[in-house]
């Protein structure tokens, strides 16, 4: 997606680069160091399409990206009804048709109760996917009854974060899905509240398949330190100009990225972890913070010697959220774990 894409169907055409950027700036401003002022940019048109021109351009990858982490997901979401919750000018929405080549069985939804803001989806709707089997409306109670042959999966889209556990809980209830994804801000405020809602999800029978590896508590609740992953995303060169413009950096992005099933949980093997801190290359090897399958965290490196050029420019790509497969090789002082890495039977580590 990129910037010409919407352009003719912003709600309000800028009067130039600069007036575009002054928008994108005060909206900035807003989510960070002004959040009192973050609702009232829902009631401007002007700041609904500069939030369109740049945040729905620079998110719309996400999705694809989050999916490299749920590869394995990919046939149970194609074939599942999906609802998007907090479509904004439809970011996710789009990005999730277009990911899936507009072959989904099934209506893809949209909720936003912001009435600019689902006026600004529409009119992109309109324009660029007037053919698509698409509906977005304002309240879960406009979503047809579930159809009990089709698997109901609803998405947190940077939604969750704003409206906070105990409307989505109700969202939850009333929407009676058999899936539930998060793709939510990496934020350290966001994390003590999705803890929360986790441990409520698997008491309600919902198991955690992404990114924690079993369903025991989370080693992280009541310390001052959070599970996030990153996505490193290349932008088109009409999206990135407008980014350096603005001065925002939108290559590496933090994500809170959860997927929650009402099935029998997967059966991880015993010697698989979740990367969840990378620390910076060494010459002789990798250091992270893994969590393993009892939910524990390690302190591990595994060292260079061990691989080829070519594997050890693999596992230099890896990012917080990528699963590996290890056998522990030595125990080392200070409580740091030396493993070795397996390969898996796609063969890669």
């Amino acid at each position: 997606m990129n910037l010409s894409d919407i352009k003719p169907y912003l709600l309000t055409q800028f009067k130039s680069e600069q007036d575009l950027v002054k928008s994108i700036n005060l909206l900035s401003t807003n989510f960070t160091s002004k959040r009192e002022n973050l609702d009232d940019y829902h009631k401007d048109e002007k700041m609904i399409s500069a939030y369109a021109a740049f945040y729905l351009t620079t998110n719309f990858p996400k999705f694809s990206h989050c999916m490299n982490y749920l590869n394995q997901y990919k046939e149970y979401l194609a074939n599942a009804e999906i609802i998007d919750i907090g479509v904004g000018p439809g970011t996710f929405l789009f990005a999730i048709g277009e990911y899936f080549d507009w072959s989904l069985d099934s209506t893809l939804y949209g909720i936003e109760t912001s009435q600019l803001m689902k006026k600004q989806a529409l009119k992109i709707k309109e324009g660029l996917y007037p053919d698509k089997d698409i509906e977005i409306v304002s309240s879960e109670s406009l979503i047809p009854k579930k159809d009990d042959k089709k698997k109901r999966v609803i998405i947190f889209t940077h939604s969750f974060n704003e409206m906070g556990i105990k409307r989505a809980k109700e969202y939850i209830k009333n929407l009676n899905p058999d899936a539930i994804l998060f793709i939510e801000p990496g934020t350290k405020e966001l994390f003590k509240s999705y803890l929360s809602l986790r441990s409520d999800l698997i008491k309600e029978g919902f198991n955690c398949h992404y990114p924690c590896l079993s369903n025991s508590p989370c080693p992280l609740e009541g310390k001052d330190d959070w599970c996030h992953q990153y996505l490193k995303i290349t932008h088109d060169k009409e999206v990135e100009r407008l980014t350096q413009i603005a001065q925002r950096n939108r290559k590496w992005m933090a994500v809170t990225l959860g997927l929650y099933i009402k099935d029998s949980h997967s059966n991880f093997k015993a010697n698989e972890a979740r990367i969840i801190r990378t620390y910076p290359e060494s010459k002789f090897g990798f250091e992270w913070d893994i969590c393993t399958k009892e939910n524990q965290i390690l302190e591990v490196q595994t060292l260079k010697r061990n691989f080829s050029k070519s594997e050890v420019k693999d596992i230099a790509k890896k990012l917080s959220g990528d699963k590996i497969v290890f056998d522990i090789d030595k125990e080392l002082k200070d409580n740091r774990t030396r493993i070795k890495l397996v390969k898996t039977d796609e063969g890669d580590f």
